[in-house]
C-alpha cells in the first residue's frame, strides 16, 4: 500500500471516530460536521492514489463495518442507544379515542368544586368536570350553571341569586 491508502484509512477512521464522540459529547454537530468532512477528503484520496483506490475504499468499508459493529454492541446495551432508538412497540389496536362529549352537561347547574379563575373543577350530579367562567370569578362553593359546551370546553357562569362563598350548594 502507498502513503495514499494509509492517508486515506487513517482519515477513514479520523471521521468514524468524530462521528461516535458527536453520538456521545453534545457538539452542536461540529464533531459530526468534522466526521463527514474527514471521510470525504478519505474518498478523494483514496481516488488520487488510484492504482490502489478499490483496494484502499474496499478497507475502508470494512474499517467503517468494524466500527459500527463494535459501537451497536457496545452502546446498544447503553441509555444512549435507547434514547436514539424507540424501544417498545405502540399499541395500535385501541384506535383513536375522542374526547368526551360533555353536551348532555348543557343547562345543567351544580357547584364549583375549586375558584374558577376563570378556569377550575365544577362538580354536576357527584362528577368533576374542567371547566371555565364566561369572564367573572366564581367562588369555591357556589352554584355554576353550564351555559355553552365547545368539545372538551364546558363554559359556566354563577346562577343569580345563588349564596356566595361557602359549600351551601352541592
Amino acid at each position: 500500500m502507498d502513503w495514499w491508502s494509509w492517508v486515506s484509512l487513517i482519515l477513514l477512521g479520523a471521521g468514524i471516530v468524530l462521528f461516535a464522540l458527536e453520538l456521545v459529547v453534545f457538539s452542536f454537530g461540529i464533531l459530526g460536521t468534522l466526521g463527514i468532512l474527514a471521510v470525504g477528503v478519505s474518498v478523494v484520496t483514496a481516488l488520487a492514489g488510484a492504482r490502489y483506490a478499490l483496494a484502499s475504499l474496499g478497507g475502508g468499508a470494512l474499517l467503517v463495518a468494524a466500527a459500527a459493529a463494535v459501537l451497536f454492541r457496545y452502546y446498544g446495551k447503553r441509555g444512549l442507544w435507547n434514547r436514539l432508538v424507540l424501544g417498545e412497540r405502540q399499541d395500535t389496536r385501541a384506535g383513536y379515542t375522542p374526547a368526551p362529549d360533555y353536551a348532555y352537561l348543557l343547562g345543567r347547574t351544580g357547584w364549583a368544586a375549586t375558584a374558577l379563575r376563570p378556569s377550575g373543577i365544577g362538580e354536576f350530579g357527584g362528577e368533576r368536570v374542567d371547566v371555565v367562567s364566561d369572564g367573572e370569578f366564581v367562588e369555591r362553593g357556589e352554584a355554576i350553571e353550564v351555559v355553552a359546551v365547545e368539545g372538551r370546553r364546558v363554559v359556566v357562569r354563577p346562577v343569580a341569586g345563588s349564596p356566595s362563598g361557602g359549600e351551601a350548594v352541592r
